[in-house]
Parts: C-alpha cells; structure tokens; sequence
C-alpha cells in the first residue's frame, strides 16, 4: 500500500529545502530587461541626478537673478532626494527653501505682491478706497493739482 499523498502547506517537510530548489532552477536574469524594473529606486535616483546636472548647467546661461534663484531652490531639493530622504522631508525642504527667499523687487504681474497678501501677485482685499468727495475735481496727470 502507498501512502496518502499530502497537500497544503503542511505536505512540505522541509520548506528550507523546497526554497533551495527553487531558486537554483530559477532562470538566468533576462539582459534585456529595463532597469525600471530591476531597480526602481536607483532609476529615480539616476533621473534626478539628471536633473540637477542640467538645472546647474542652466545657470551659466541666463542673467537673470530670479532664475538662478528658482534653480538654486529646485537644485536643492533635488539634492534633498538624492541623499534618500522621505517624501514629506523633501517638501518641507522645499517649502522652507522658498519662503527663505527675499522678496520680489518688480511688482508680480496683477498687481504688487504684499506682506500677507494673496498668493499670485493680487492686491490685497483691505478697506475701499474713500469716495470722491461731492464737488472735488479728480486729479488729472499733468494737471494743476498733480
């Protein structure tokens, strides 16, 4: 007489060995395979690294203060990620980074940006200006009163 033959989790005597057998029949890995899938994390990497390379090399092309200044921030938070910091890191750094610079010296297109203002250059909502005064001329440029 044979005898019964097991299944489920508990027909394996030896998992250890079962594991081995495995993975020694396991196929050759695939040379054609994109790294995407082999290493996500080092294809990140690698993209931002990209990145940052080409944000500096940018630099030495403009004049203009403001760009060097958004780059400066996006280079280091870039620099932020390459270092394997979370996500939530990341953005604070970044966050941080852009309320650390200085003010806007040309008003934003909309009107001029102020302390506390609206986001987007806007102006501010504060008290109406006063109504004209009845029987006041209005000022006109150039003219007397101006």
């Amino acid at each position: 007489m044979t005898a019964p033959v097991q299944m489920g989790p508990n027909a394996v005597s030896n998992p250890a060995a079962l594991i081995g057998a495995l993975k020694s029949q396991q196929p050759a890995p695939n040379p054609t395979t994109p790294n995407e899938r082999v290493n996500p994390d080092q294809q990140v990497l690698e993209h931002i690294k990209a990145a940052q390379v080409s944000m500096d090399r940018a630099k030495a092309y403009t004049n203009d203060e403001h760009i060097k200044l958004a780059l400066d921030v996006m280079s280091g938070t870039l620099t932020k990620a390459m270092l394997k910091f979370d996500g939530m890191s990341v953005l604070q750094s970044l966050q941080q980074a852009v309320q650390s610079l200085p003010p806007m010296v040309a008003p934003a297109p909309g009107g001029l940006q102020t302390p506390g203002g609206p986001p987007g250059g806007g102006p501010m909502m504060g008290a109406p200006a006063a109504p004209p005064q009845p029987g006041a001329v209005p000022a006109v440029p150039g003219g007397p009163l101006a």
